[in-house]
Formats: C-alpha cells, structure tokens, sequence
C-alpha cells in the first residue's frame, strides 16, 4: 500500500488467490491487481466460486467509489473483477488475459469514464441488475460476448467499440441499454437483444449510430431501434 500515492498493489502467490474489500469508500486511489502470469488452467480446475461464494479475484462488495481506478492483468477466476451493490465513479477498469470473464458488475449504480478490455474467455463485461453509465468502452478479443446485459439493467454508453469478440452486445431479460454510437466488429452477430428467463422479459435497445457488419437478432418480445433499420 503506498498512502502517497494513493496505490494499492496487490499480486497473487497462488493461482486461486483472491482478496475481497467490503463496507468501505475509495477515494481517488489506484488499484492494481496481478495474477500468476499466463495460465491455462484445464476446465474443471476452474473457481466458479470460492468457499464463501465469490466469483472474482478483486471482489469488492457494498463500496463506495470516488475517481478510483482499476488496472488488473490475468485472473484465473470466473471473474477477474467483480464489484456488487456498489455505488459511484470510476475514472478507469483496464483488464488484460482474463481467464473468463474479464468485468462482473451486479447490483451496483455507477459511472465509469473508460473501460478497456483485451482478451477475455469468455464475456469482457457482464452487467446486471443495476444502472450503468460509460463514457468510453473499447473491448477486444473476448470469447464469447463484448457486452452482457441482463436482469433489469438500464445502461447508458456514449462510444462503443468491439473487435474480435463472437457476439458484440446481448441485452436481455427487461434490460435496457441506450447508446450514442455502437461500432461491433464481431464474427457472428453484433447485437443481439431476447428474453432468456422466464421470470423476466425481452430487452430494449436504442442505438443513434450503429456500425456493423454482422447481423441484429431480435426476439418477439424485445424491441430494437437503431439507424437504418
């Protein structure tokens, strides 16, 4: 912990270690997280949880964020970063190499300034059950989605881009996502907008520029609107 400078630095000494901060505010600090380097761990060595139900390597559960960023490399756990029933602004969230998902947001009402992903296993950020506001999001090489929206979320995204990633937004489950600009450069489908549980319904998508090559996929219960539709 370096005061001065308001930094913390935290690395692991085992490929399972994970930290937890809880009930508590950050002011303008710095925290950097680093795993055991390149690890491809075989599937059914993987932590979904751990033994007291935490999916992240940095977990931060009922904190308070102001002007904080996150600067995280590697992360064998389902989540590299998690934060839950958190509040406030983040200045940044750079994720690099993250073993499966790279951000998981739950719960929370927060404004993010940028968020910069490379490479994830599977979803760069999993959003859910909150209010998200993003001024900048660049993603890049994420497994399966760039995007994940569900459980009633209602995000809001000023400039979007996703490069190399299978899906580049799904937006699910009476969630709603509105954005200025959208460029998706996914393999399959840039957008996709459904109701995947049945306790909950479609999803509601507003995009005022969108580019993409790829397809928008939509169910009947979910509404999409975008230029040149």
């Amino acid at each position: 912990i370096f005061k001065d400078k308001k930094m913390i630095n935290i690395s692991q000494t085992n490929a399972k270690d994970w930290i937890l901060f809880s009930s508590g505010e950050a002011n303008d600090w710095t925290f950097n997280f680093t795993s055991l380097g390149e690890i491809s761990p075989d599937k059914n060595d993987q932590q979904r949880y751990n033994f007291y139900g935490l999916t992240g390597c940095l977990n931060f559960y009922d904190y308070k964020f102001n002007n904080v960023s996150f600067n995280i490399k590697g992360g064998i756990c389902e989540d590299s970063l998690n934060l839950v029933r958190s509040k406030g602004n983040i200045d940044k969230i750079q994720i690099s190499n993250a073993y499966s998902d790279a951000l998981d947001i739950d719960f929370s009402d927060l404004s993010i300034n940028l968020v910069k992903i490379l490479k994830a296993g599977n979803d760069c950020i999993d959003l859910s059950g909150g209010y998200y506001y993003i001024d900048k999001l660049e993603v890049s090489k994420c497994f399966d989605k760039g995007v994940s929206v569900g459980e009633k979320s209602n995000v809001t995204l000023i400039d979007a881009k996703v490069d190399l990633s299978n899906i580049g937004f799904s937006v699910k489950d009476l969630s709603i996502l509105s954005a200025k600009k959208i460029d998706s450069n996914s393999f399959v489908t840039c957008l996709e907008s459904f109701q995947k549980k049945q306790e909950f319904g479609g999803g509601n998508v507003k995009i005022d520029i969108l580019k993409c090559p790829s397809g928008v996929k939509i169910d009947r219960n979910s509404f999409v609107v975008y230029p040149n539709q």
